[in-house]
């Protein structure tokens, strides 16, 4: 797992060459994990709403005026007598933030901006299950907490004039201009850290329930496509094209421009990453279990029925 965290911050996953890396170590570890005296194995779905945190959220845990709905698929394996489990998920998310969410007493009301964008995100996270949950073990009700690393695509969109235009490919805030820099576009696959907690219920020992709080910690600032300063739009236009310099400032702000063609008020606050987190239930199957207390010489089974196998 440290590798895998090592190799995305160093590299970014900026191509689809790292991205392949990533996801091989990925599967290499949750492989592994099958390979070990797990005693049970899930395979379910989860669904639930998602939440964009950063420049454009009203709230400090989220504007609930943009909650989406959010899907997925989660494979896990619970192992130590029920304690710890570890699971891979792909989950389909929406995030999306409005200005115009703000009040209008409020200046950012005036900065006029918004955007939307599609995530998809692959993940791994182990849980520690306390006081566990287990049907060999007679445990059928847990509180959890989770942890992990992901990866995700996102693409922030936005409407210009009736027309839907892909905001990271404009460069808004001066990417790719020499005189503001020469800064490159963000890349759209990012890390992220989930952590949360949440509740399982087995049920008839073939169903496991669990409902979930995951907030995803990035290291990107450009969920939103907003973060730093306002630039000279004749400059933008010049080099990045006409749509470019009017997505970037769609305030009716007063800005001025120093001889560097930088704003004389920030767009974004560049202080803090972007995030988000999503609320779900999950709901999974048992596919295999097997049970016994030195978890060796086992019965092996595919999930169903009331009981347990026993050992030999």
């Amino acid at each position: 797992m440290y590798f895998v965290i090592k190799l995305i911050i160093s590299q970014g996953v900026k191509d689809s060459t790292s991205m392949q890396k990533v996801i091989l170590i990925f599967v290499f570890i949750f492989y592994s994990v099958f390979k070990s005296e797990a005693q049970f194995t899930e395979l379910g779905m989860t669904f639930g709403e998602s939440h964009y945190l950063g420049d454009m959220t009203v709230h400090k845990l989220g504007d609930f005026k943009e909650a989406h709905v959010a899907y997925g698929l989660v494979v896990r394996n619970t192992f130590a007598k029920g304690y710890l489990s570890l699971r891979a998920g792909l989950t389909f998310a929406k995030i999306s933030g409005n200005d115009k969410d703000f009040s209008s007493t409020q200046s950012l009301y005036y900065r006029n901006l918004n955007f939307q964008s599609y995530v998809q995100d692959l993940n791994v996270n182990l849980e520690v299950n306390l006081p566990g949950i287990s049907p060999c073990e007679g445990k059928f009700f847990s509180p959890y907490i989770t942890g992990g690393v992901s990866v995700f695509h996102f693409n922030p969109i936005a409407e210009y004039f009736g027309r839907t235009v892909n905001l990271q490919s404009l460069g808004t805030e001066g990417q790719g201009i020499a005189q503001f820099g020469n800064k490159p576009k963000y890349s759209l696959i990012q890390p992220s850290f989930p952590i949360g907690f949440g509740l399982k219920i087995l049920c008839r020992d073939i169903f496991v329930v669990s409902l979930e709080v995951l907030y995803h910690y990035t290291l990107t600032d450009y969920l939103d496509d907003v973060s730093t300063n306002y630039y000279d739009p004749a400059m933008i236009a010049k080099y990045n094209g006409t749509v470019a310099a009017y997505m970037s400032n769609r305030s009716t702000y007063k800005i001025k421009y120093d001889a560097n063609g930088t704003g004389s008020i920030k767009r974004g606050d560049a202080t803090s990453k972007d995030a988000f987190f999503v609320n779900s239930i999950t709901i999974t199957y048992l596919i295999s279990q097997r049970c016994g207390r030195n978890f060796k010489g086992l019965n092996f089974r595919k999930g169903g029925g009331t009981r347990c196998a026993t050992d030999f």
